[in-house]
């Protein structure tokens, strides 16, 4: 992970917080995270794609960024495309 604010915190703590990710986005994000292949379960993931989606863009991680946006792009349809915009831009 190269964000900054890994960056500008990794010298300084010894601790991460992701206070804004309930326990099991964060175990999906783990899970992600040390995967070989970069993958992560298919129910874990559709469970918790747009918190999963916001994570992989705070924390510049372009693989789960890319996959949670092809999945949310093909599960839109007529009567959840307002709420999925209004959650990303949250």
């Amino acid at each position: 992970m190269e964000s900054d604010e890994f960056k500008a915190s990794s010298s300084k703590l010894e601790t991460v917080t992701f206070s804004e990710m309930k326990h099991k986005e964060l175990e999906a994000l783990v899970e992600f995270t040390y995967s070989i292949d970069g993958s992560i379960s298919s129910e874990s993931f559709k469970k918790h794609v747009r918190p999963l989606y916001l994570a992989a863009d705070k924390y510049e991680i372009p693989h789960l960024r890319d996959l949670c946006r092809s999945q949310l792009i093909s599960s839109l349809n007529s009567s959840n495309a307002l709420n999925s915009s209004n959650a990303l831009r949250a």
